[in-house]
């Protein structure tokens, strides 16, 4: 987006325009509006970038199933809340900004973790 300086009655006011156009964006109307807050309903209203991030981290830690361990560790969200969270995640995580660095990450830690298991069931017998 470019913005534009204007003046108007004396004063100087930004407007934001879009490359493509030269327009401003257009307001939302309310249907707009109804659709947003009915499709914020339906996510995860109360998930933000603090708990994605340590979502993503606790699947490394634990491995992306384990909802009962990630849930103790993100001590405001219980196992159902963060087994629905999951599926959606990996349902939709190509759609996601470096969602592939994402899921590496969850994958490594997945690696490690079942090495760590082989290692201690070899020492255990």
């Amino acid at each position: 987006m470019e913005k534009e300086k204007e003046k108007g009655n004396g004063e100087e006011e930004e407007k934001v325009q879009t490359k493509e156009n030269g327009k401003a964006p257009a307001e939302f109307s309310e249907k707009d509006e109804t659709e947003r807050s009915s499709l914020i309903s339906k996510g995860f209203p109360n998930w933000g970038k603090k708990e994605f991030f340590l979502f993503i981290k606790l699947c490394e830690k634990f491995g992306r199933a384990n909802y009962e361990k990630i849930s103790e560790e993100m001590t405001h969200k219980n196992a159902e809340e963060v087994k629905l969270y999951s599926k959606a995640f990996w349902k939709k995580w190509e759609l996601i900004e470096n969602g592939e660095r994402y899921v590496d990450r969850i994958e490594k830690g997945e690696a490690q973790l079942k090495q760590l298991n082989l290692i201690e069931e070899i020492v255990s017998k």
